[in-house]
């Protein structure tokens, strides 16, 4: 990746940032789940479809704070790198995740996978093609079906 996208950041705030990321999407990802009402349906507390959501969203709100309070204990001096196209990355997994409701698992899957080998700098479009259309397809068709798991389809 080029060295332009790289920056150099005090290592306290990006902790204390992360620690704040993970607080608010295990927040997001808590409310979301209790909305749905994915809990409320079951009989059971874990044997529900709102067991793992509520359990990842504590994990994340857990680590969020433990992240906070490490950050506070870091040296204020301590520089890190930071590439920026991370951020680029995220967003664009970010959009994926619309996408796949839009366009189905197959199609959304190729458009991030290509964006994503472009932007690790990969040039060979060969390598592109292959990666970004086969891995989507075998996943599919390992997923559908032999395990019978049910995918977002465009049609």
């Amino acid at each position: 990746m080029p060295y332009k996208f790289v920056r150099q950041c005090k290592l306290r705030v990006l902790e204390g940032a992360a620690g704040i990321s993970g607080i608010l999407l295990g927040l997001f990802v808590g409310i979301y789940t209790h909305g749905k009402g994915w809990g409320s349906r079951a009989k059971s507390l874990v044997n529900n479809p709102g067991f793992f959501p509520y359990i990842v969203a504590i994990g994340l709100i857990l680590l969020g704070i433990a992240l906070i309070f490490k950050s506070r204990t870091t040296d204020r001096e301590t520089v890190t790198d930071i590439n920026l196209l991370s951020f680029v990355l995220i967003a664009g997994w970010m959009v994926y995740a619309v996408l796949m409701n839009l366009l189905g698992f197959i199609v959304s899957s190729i458009l991030v996978m290509v964006f994503t080998c472009v932007l690790w700098g990969i040039s060979s479009k060969r390598i592109i093609l292959l990666v970004s259309v086969l891995s989507p397809v075998m996943i599919c068709f390992i997923m559908v079906r032999i395990l019978h798991v049910k995918f977002p389809t465009l049609f």
